[in-house]
């Protein structure tokens, strides 16, 4: 989908990847602090909100704009998505909770990887 995309869009959608690629490697790691966590989840949140849900489509082509919009709206979805995750992370006390919490998290940031490499690609 990139090679017809707009170049803004393209910019912004592999900001958004590599901002979710590199909070997918803290989900991962064995005990990451949950505070530094939630805050860069935070971050992503505060840049997709900024860069990404504004983007309207005006300016993708017709011919992938019905596919764009779809995968833009799951984005957003999984967006609000993983701000609850790592608010039930955040209020979790056990460590088995905040594994299992943890977990899910990285479950949601796989979903999102693959939305937006489904656009970039």
């Amino acid at each position: 989908m990139n090679k017809i995309l707009p170049r803004d869009y393209n910019e912004k959608y592999n900001q958004l990847l590599n901002q979710l690629l590199e909070l997918q490697k803290e989900a991962i790691a064995p005990c990451p602090p949950i505070s530094t966590f939630t805050q860069n989840c935070q971050d992503l949140q505060d840049f997709y909100q900024e860069y990404i849900f504004s983007l309207t489509g005006e300016e993708v082509p017709l011919e992938i704009v019905s596919r764009w919009r779809s995968l833009h709206t799951e984005i957003h979805r999984a967006i609000k998505l993983l701000a609850m995750d790592s608010s039930l992370l955040k209020a979790a006390r056990s460590p088995e909770m905040q594994s299992q919490r943890q977990k899910g998290l990285g479950d949601r940031l796989s979903i999102l990887i693959n939305y937006c490499r489904a656009i970039l690609s």
